[in-house]
């Protein structure tokens, strides 16, 4: 989130007035599902702009104040441009994180699971939580209907 906005917390997205806008490349990327996710886990509400070409276009997009958001792992936050140089400025502020515990570069910043305890998440938006994140634990799965053709069902599992 920017830093210059009156968004210092979650909490802050609940009681907005407006909610901020976040930026996203599509639908099935993780910065349109995790404001969504919030949204069903924390009761926040974000408008998610979709449709930019990349994190640069989205970065950008920061940068000029057409979105005040997105999300991104911390791994890109912390190993490429123009993150370093946000950081360095306190250009932006880090909500939440998605670990089970926090990251040691974020120790100030609550984890989503710590937040969904406070908010006392109920029980299945939890799980849909663990499912939606557990993707940077083990991939993302590939899903396809049984009659896949076997040339495709083979480029399937050389992915895997």
């Amino acid at each position: 989130m920017r830093a210059d906005l009156r968004h210092k917390s979650l909490v802050d997205v609940r009681k907005a007035q407006e909610p901020p806008k976040c930026g996203s490349t599509g639908v099935g990327s993780s910065s349109y599902f995790m404001p969504k996710l919030l949204e069903e886990t924390l009761g926040t509400e974000f408008i998610v702009i979709a449709g930019y070409q990349g994190g640069g276009d989205t970065d950008l997009a920061v940068e000029k104040g057409e979105i005040q958001c997105r999300a991104l792992t911390i791994q890109a936050f912390f190993s490429r441009e123009p993150h370093h140089t946000w950081r360095a400025k306190g250009f932006v502020r880090v909500l939440m994180q998605t670990g089970r515990t926090r990251d040691a570069r974020l120790s100030n910043v609550l984890t989503l699971y710590e937040l969904m305890t406070e908010y006392k998440t109920a029980d299945g938006s939890r799980r849909l939580a663990a499912l939606a994140i557990a993707a940077t634990e083990f991939g993302r799965p590939i899903i396809a209907p049984p009659a896949l053709a076997e040339d495709k069902a083979k480029l399937r599992a050389r992915l895997s």
